[in-house]
């Protein structure tokens, strides 16, 4: 049944996520489920007439919920138009070899087989390090490829509607959840006793946001954002932007990317 509802009746991270022009959010009713999923689906009018009232729709395409509904913004209201570029999945089918221990994962940033396990590949068509994207879940989302001369390209190959995060979070003695940048440094934090979530970037979109607002939320982790050092201002940005999600979240300033520290040295941040 077809429900309708004005903007201020929606939970203030649903509205912001529309207000921002977020595509995918997590279902106000059904939360989700167990796992959180962000099933929910918003869709835009094509253009946001000055004589109309301005209302967006919403469908969650979870079979245990579906809920469906319009949402109506009051006069002075905005949100901002994004168009959404739909593509269809890509999936890397090349061959895939382990990596060894001559590779620069270990000869560069100290990492072995039994940190990354079968997560990490290389691949000889092209010549590229081939990483997997996994779910909160350990569900796979795609691979990301990087090439291993300089200057490095990186390919995404993404096989799910999912935010585009890799998680690494089984650590059930460390109390945070280190968001940082790349995979990379996601592993070398996981190696080294902590919980991380790779952003694949710098940007972190409303969805990303309420995944780690999510998981967070379940295991009881306090989110630290450990961006590069250029990135500082980004962080603090983030963090101001996201604070009605996670008001726990802290901004953990480092020297060095975290793939590049030494064993040791990163520990000491871990804490």
């Amino acid at each position: 049944m077809l429900e309708v509802f004005t903007s201020d009746q929606l939970p203030e991270e649903v509205r912001l996520g529309i207000k921002a022009g977020a595509h995918k959010l997590r279902c106000p009713k059904c939360k989700g489920g167990k796992s959180g999923e962000i099933s929910l689906s918003v869709f835009y009018p094509a253009e946001n007439k000055p004589d109309h009232v301005p209302m967006v729709g919403l469908k969650c395409w979870r079979v245990s919920c579906g809920w469906v509904a319009n949402v109506m913004f009051g006069e002075g209201e905005h949100f901002r138009l994004v168009r959404q570029q739909v593509h269809e999945g890509r999936v890397f089918d090349g061959p895939l070899f382990p990596p060894g221990d001559r590779h620069e994962l270990t000869l560069g940033y100290g990492l072995t087989g039994k940190d990354y396990g079968t997560r990490f590949h290389i691949s000889w068509e092209p010549p590229c390090l081939v990483m997997e994207v996994r779910g909160p879940n350990g569900e796979l989302r795609g691979h990301l490829t990087r090439t291993f001369d300089k200057p490095k390209k990186v390919m995404a190959y993404k096989q799910s509607a999912q935010p585009w995060l890799d998680w690494w979070t089984l650590n059930t003695r460390c109390k945070k959840l280190f968001i940082v940048e790349d995979q990379i440094s996601a592993c070398k934090i996981f190696a080294n006793g902590g919980n991380a979530v790779a952003l694949l970037g710098t940007n972190m979109p409303i969805d990303k946001a309420q995944e780690i607002a999510g998981v967070c939320k379940r295991h009881l982790l306090v989110p630290a954002l450990m961006l590069d050092n250029d990135a500082i201002d980004k962080a603090i940005m983030l963090h101001k932007r996201y604070s009605h999600l996670m008001p726990n979240m802290i901004v953990s300033a480092i020297v060095d990317d975290p793939k590049d520290m030494p064993h040791e040295e990163l520990r000491a941040y871990l804490v």
